[in-house]
């Protein structure tokens, strides 16, 4: 289990590092969750108008990470056509979904649900900040001492 916190800089350096450090473990269960601070799919995951989701530099990064680590994106594979965001930004006047949960292919099977919990502004900022996020929650099918590979 990997924790995820992106920058919104150095993405680039940031994602190929993620990439190097769980080669290292394709034999075990990868999962990565966290705020990647990008979206996978600016037509879905992002609200606006078309100009204002345009396709982004950083929108390769979550389908890199799918791809080389062998991981799938679980909530959009429960929800493949839904829009739902977990960021919101009060400047620009919209809802991103930036935060995952990536995982193994091979253990998807045993994930019964995924899904973002209600939006809470950040501790400080009021109902007047700058941004709002969503918790993003996932619920196993089966207690994880059941995982064949436990």
């Amino acid at each position: 289990l990997l924790n995820i916190y992106a920058p919104n800089i150095y993405a680039h350096q940031f994602f190929t590092k993620i990439v190097q450090l769980c080669s290292s473990y394709l034999e075990a269960p990868l999962i990565l969750a966290g705020d990647f601070n990008v979206v996978a799919d600016p037509n879905m995951d992002r609200s606006g108008t078309p100009s204002q989701r345009g396709a982004g530099r950083l929108a390769k990064w979550i389908p890199f990470l799918l791809d080389s680590l062998g991981l799938v994106d679980t909530w959009r594979l429960l929800h493949p056509m839904e829009r739902d965001y977990t960021h919101t930004s009060r400047a620009h006047g919209t809802h991103s979904r930036i935060d995952y949960i990536l995982a193994s292919s091979t253990i998807f099977s045993y994930i019964s649900n995924v899904q973002h919990g209600p939006f809470d502004a950040l501790p400080g900022h009021g109902s007047t900040g700058a941004a709002a996020y969503s918790p993003i929650m996932v619920l196993p099918l089966l207690f994880i001492s059941r995982l064949p590979f436990c």
